[in-house]
């Protein structure tokens, strides 16, 4: 019971963010903010909690967030089920230290990039511009630092609480 109250708390925040940016905000980027965020989740949980990161959790989740997202379907669910296939293989990552993981999370959010991009120009038979997997891109690069500082600082935060 206790592993199953630990999985709800990535499940609750892959929904969380998928269904807050699945709202009309306007903001440019949203959907790939969408996808950096949820990946991001996977992959930190996959790869320094394994234990409170399930795969049913991932397959939860990656079906919730199929349906409040768009894009074509089922390209964000593939890529969170190889990005927790990833993490929760690579036991020794966490201490080949924050640049590796940083790199292989780069890498990953690109496949997912291109992947919808070549589906998305395929169903459109043109060729659509490179742009936005730049920009997914880019943007998963400059927002892991920050996903990874907030995870880290919340992972230490229970163990401080413990000694106060």
């Amino acid at each position: 019971m206790r592993r199953f109250l630990m999985c709800l708390g990535p499940l609750c925040l892959v929904v969380l963010f998928a269904l807050v940016l699945s709202a009309p905000f306007g903001l440019p980027g949203q959907d790939s903010l969408a996808h950096v965020l949820i990946l991001g989740t996977v992959w930190l949980w996959a790869l320094y909690r394994p234990d409170a990161m399930a795969l049913w959790s991932v397959v939860l989740g990656g079906l919730a967030a199929e349906l409040l997202l768009g894009g074509p379907p089922g390209v964000l669910f593939f890529w969170m089920l190889v990005t927790y296939a990833i993490g929760s293989t690579h036991v020794g990552q966490p201490q080949a230290g924050f640049l590796a993981s940083w790199v292989t999370f780069m890498l990953l959010v690109a496949g997912g990039a291109v992947t919808e991009w070549c589906l998305a120009s395929l169903h459109a038979l043109t060729i659509f511009s490179f742009l936005p997997v730049m920009f997914q891109f880019a943007l998963g690069a400059g927002i892991y630092p920050l996903l990874y500082a907030f995870f880290m600082w919340e992972q230490r935060r229970p163990s401080q609480r413990m000694r106060s």
